[in-house]
């Protein structure tokens, strides 16, 4: 077993800065979809960097707090989930959502099987997964919809923080046998709605390894702003 190097610097972070270059001490100069975009960027050096954990990096310090600062700001403040949320599908009709198990090893394993996935809508009125529907369904006829739905009721858990994704796994452990620690959807289920990975968190947590009791938590495979909907959104309409 690989063993945490935490707290560390994140992957996604480092990639970050590392196209940013010396713009990352002016970030106020980027506007939010500017910077949103860069972050995506960021995350998609996951399939071309060999070893994309955190790991030690100090001389980024004054970097991270740059980063940290900007996330602070805007249209990155938003912890709940906010409505509407954008919804892509080819069919255009939500059933029941029913949880499944997942026993397999691939990084599906850190996010929840048949859950119902959503993204917040960017100032530009762009979905914040529309950069990763384009990559990842190339061609695709999945159309944009726009799902309002009652926010007051929704219990939410927000992930911005590796110890955040931490939290989560240590209140619905699923312990597996190569040592890793799984978050129990369906368990988890009885007591959230919704949880949400914010800009914030995919540039701090996915991909960061963090030790439980349990075994080693990794969040991975998520990729953009998003919320997992373990239960159906209250009072749900659907418009285009």
């Amino acid at each position: 077993m690989v063993t945490p190097v935490f707290p560390a610097k994140s992957p996604v972070l480092i990639e970050l800065v590392r196209l940013l270059g010396d713009s990352v001490h002016d970030l106020d100069s980027f506007d939010d979809v500017d910077l949103y975009e860069e972050i995506v960027f960021a995350v998609g050096h996951q399939h071309s960097t060999p070893d994309f954990h955190e790991r030690p990096a100090p001389e980024l310090d004054d970097a991270e707090e740059h980063v940290r600062d900007r996330l602070g700001k805007g249209w990155f403040t938003e912890r709940s989930v906010p409505t509407p949320q954008a919804w892509f599908s080819s069919a255009g009709q939500i059933g029941d959502i029913v949880l499944r198990e997942v026993t397999n090893h691939l990084p599906i394993g850190e996010k929840p099987a048949g859950a119902l996935w959503t993204s917040s809508f960017l100032p530009d009125g762009r979905s914040a997964w529309a950069i990763g529907e384009a990559s990842e369904y190339p061609g695709s006829a999945r159309r944009i919809f726009a799902l309002q739905f009652d926010p007051q009721p929704v219990r939410t858990f927000v992930i911005a923080e590796p110890d955040h994704y931490r939290e989560l796994v240590m209140r619905y452990p699923r312990p597996m046998p190569d040592g890793r620690a799984l978050v129990d959807w369906i368990a988890a289920a009885a007591d959230l709605d919704a949880v949400r990975l914010t800009a914030a968190g995919l540039v701090f947590a996915q991909n960061v390894r963090v030790p439980t009791r349990y075994g080693i938590a990794q969040l991975r495979g998520w990729d953009a702003e998003s919320t997992a909907w373990l239960n159906r959104p209250p009072a749900l309409r659907m418009g285009t």
